[in-house]
């Protein structure tokens, strides 16, 4: 009987002892289910976080790299954004940005000049044609405000094509008669500052003139720019 007591009691202890260091299967299946759908949210997360970290990365590349050539609309809309007067005006800064100025037309005549010369056949689209007629005009008008202001009278150019006349032939006369009205501005600056008869309010409303022939003028160079350039490139592309 004593025998039997003892077996009966180590069986219970091994039972006991099986119990408590051994986890079922199933158990262990259960609790790897409920944390499964957790840990696969946690990835989506993870994987939604590292996309958009890409895409911002991305983004500010682009910004950083991004060296286009503005188009004239955008060079026309930072023109009118400049301030017309950034400094006291001085006839000897009137003279000085005269001259710039038609530093500018001989720029733009040497370019036309250059291109009927390479390509006799040169042709500007009509928008093109359009938006450089209207910035000579208003630099015409400009040009002649200013003059006024200094006490010569100018009556305006005759700007009408003659028949069959090209327009960059045109805009060639146009330049020449803005260079001339610039010469005048400078002779008239010269002499009433000999006299000490020019006043500062004088000064600043030819400077003010003068800013806006040059954002004009600006503009006209970047349409006759892209003008030639395009035909360049439409010669080679032919060829």
């Amino acid at each position: 009987m004593a025998e039997d007591n003892l077996s009966q009691k180590v069986e219970k202890i091994e039972q006991v002892e099986k119990v408590g260091t051994t986890k079922p299967a199933q158990e262990i299946s259960a609790a790897d289910e409920l944390s499964s759908p957790t840990k696969v949210r946690f990835d989506d997360a993870m994987d939604k976080a590292d996309t958009r970290w890409s895409q911002v990365q991305h983004q500010a590349a682009l910004a950083a790299n991004d060296t286009a050539s503005p188009s004239p609309i955008d060079m026309l809309n930072q023109a009118a954004n400049k301030t017309l007067v950034t400094k006291v005006p001085t006839a000897e800064g009137i003279v000085t940005q005269s001259q710039d100025l038609r530093n500018i037309i001989k720029g733009n005549t040497q370019t036309i000049e250059q291109a009927q010369t390479a390509t006799p056949s040169i042709q500007l689209s009509a928008a093109q044609e359009a938006i450089a007629n209207d910035k000579l005009i208003h630099v015409d008008y400009s040009l002649r405000t200013a003059l006024s202001q200094t006490g010569v009278e100018v009556t305006a150019a005759s700007i009408a094509p003659k028949p069959a006349e090209k327009p960059l032939v045109k805009f060639l006369g146009m330049l020449t008669n803005s260079d001339t009205q610039l010469r005048m501005l400078v002779n008239q600056i010269d002499g009433l500052q000999s006299t000490k008869n020019i006043s500062p309010a004088t000064l600043l409303a030819v400077q003010i003139k003068l800013n806006f022939v040059q954002q004009q003028l600006e503009f006209f160079t970047n349409v006759i720019n892209q003008a030639v350039q395009g035909t360049k490139t439409i010669m080679n592309v032919q060829v």
